[in-house]
């Protein structure tokens, strides 16, 4: 009971950090209008965090493998909290979108920990059920945080979609803090990264089928608050109502 409880810890928190990532769709088109930008350049807000992660990613845990790993999670959590609230008060695009970037670099950081702690707590047979837990979070921020961020710019502002996203972070980081046990770092010989992998055509292979799947999908979700907006005259409530749905027939409705 203990272990499942410290998974669903772990996957509030990813729950947070990816509706940190992804609910920025939904209130993309008031950015660009507060800043004066085209909806284009808004989208790197989206844009640049995703490539921190994926070209950063595979080396940041790397770099901070002398951390404690309970550390490590907690400091992401609270990186991504104040990364939120500092958006919700920024009036430059460049210095929100310089903000934004900080808590991609550690957006790897978390999940790599997070996996790895439901891989090794768990028994054999129970290893993809766990698993399955830290991605729930994963999926319910798809499905709740991008349009439940989307709602509450259409009834306050475009900044309390920030202030709520740093909110779930808080709350992960307190239930990470409090609940889960210390998390024991991995032996040198299992933490020495083989750089030969990357000689593995089939790693590149599916690397590259990850890559234009995950890009060709975000950028048709990433515009698409600002098509609703814009040639169905939907309004934030609509649009969010419309997201949700979008989200739950792509998560659930196999």
């Amino acid at each position: 009971m203990k272990s499942k409880r410290n998974l669903y810890v772990l996957a509030l928190g990813v729950f947070g950090i990816t509706t940190t990532e992804f609910g920025v769709i939904g209130v993309l088109p008031e950015i660009a209008s507060a800043f004066n930008i085209s909806i284009e350049k808004a989208g790197w807000l989206l844009s640049a965090f995703a490539l921190i992660v994926a070209v950063f990613g595979p080396f940041m845990l790397i770099a901070l493998s002398a951390f404690k790993r309970k550390s490590l999670l907690v400091s992401s959590l609270l990186i991504f909290a104040v990364a939120n609230i500092l958006s919700a008060y920024i009036g430059n695009f460049y210095a929100l979108l310089a903000v934004r970037m900080i808590p991609a670099f550690f957006h790897p950081v978390y999940w790599s920990i997070a996996l790895s702690f439901a891989e090794k707590t768990s028994d054999p047979s129970d290893t993809s059920k766990s698993v399955s837990i830290i991605f729930s979070g994963l999926t319910l921020a798809t499905v709740l945080g991008v349009p439940l961020a989307t709602l509450m710019s259409d009834l306050f502002s475009w900044q309390s979609s920030f202030l709520l996203t740093a909110g779930i972070n808080i709350v992960a980081l307190i239930g990470v803090q409090l609940l889960l046990p210390v998390i024991e770092k991995e032996t040198e010989a299992q933490a020495v990264f083989d750089l030969k992998i990357f000689q593995n055509k089939s790693l590149w292979i599916g690397l590259s089928i990850a890559f234009f799947t995950i890009a060709a999908m975000y950028s048709t979700y990433g515009y698409m608050a600002d098509f609703l907006k814009k040639v169905t005259h939907m309004n934030g409530k609509q649009i969010s109502i419309m997201l949700f749905y979008v989200w739950y027939s792509g998560n659930f409705r196999k």
